[in-house]
């Protein structure tokens, strides 16, 4: 069995989406300073680093991350390798992703979209999601639809028909194949979104 940590580490240097808070790690107290215990507090935007996206992200009075089904978050994923590729209908008809595949994981092999505006899953390449059930999507960038796409219909599309968008994964280490996936957002009441450990177990090696 192996392990893959797809979570995107956090400190000041993590990227985010323009406008979000840096993340920042401020210690209240250390023992190499001669208190009894260390303590820190942690500022960020709930969207940093490898996160989860709730419906209510986009969508007033839908649901918050904290009564997401944990059955969506947790089953067989498929790890698809794309490229730095704008991802439609086309695209995913092109790839060998197996019938009935329910978690999609779409690695790009490139660090950030802030560098590759190009670089997302278009509208047409959403409703292929839906029309062929996938119920959770996941991408190695900041945002699942290029960020010069400024309509945010990617995001309203899936996230109104109850697919689960996980975004900031850490592909770059994965073969494509079929894995378990286990990614548990933060149980943040009434919260739009948040950070997630995400990682894949390769039960055949």
């Amino acid at each position: 069995m192996q392990i893959y940590d797809i979570s995107t580490p956090l400190s000041k240097e993590t990227s985010r989406y323009k406008g979000d808070p840096p993340f920042r790690l401020r210690y209240v107290s250390q023992v190499e300073k001669g208190a009894p215990f260390s303590l820190s507090s942690i500022s960020m935007s709930s969207h940093t680093g490898t996160h989860v996206d709730a419906p209510s992200h986009f969508i007033s009075g839908s649901p918050t991350v904290e009564t997401l089904s944990l059955e969506r978050l947790i089953g067989p994923a498929y790890v698809q390798n794309v490229g730095p590729m704008v991802i439609d209908s086309t695209a995913l008809n092109s790839f060998q992703i197996p019938p009935n595949t329910r978690r999609l994981l779409i690695k790009t092999n490139t660090e950030f979209a802030k560098s590759h505006p190009g670089i997302g899953l278009t509208v047409d390449g959403a409703k292929w999601l839906l029309k062929n059930n996938v119920q959770l999507v996941g991408i190695d960038q900041l945002s699942i639809e290029p960020n010069n796409h400024n309509d945010y219909i990617v995001h309203t599309t899936l996230l109104k028909a109850g697919v689960v968008i996980v975004e900031g994964l850490a592909l770059n280490h994965v073969p494509e194949g079929t894995y378990e996936l286990y990614c548990l957002p933060l149980k943040i009441m009434g919260a739009e979104g948040a950070p997630a450990r995400a990682i894949l177990v390769d039960t055949k090696s």
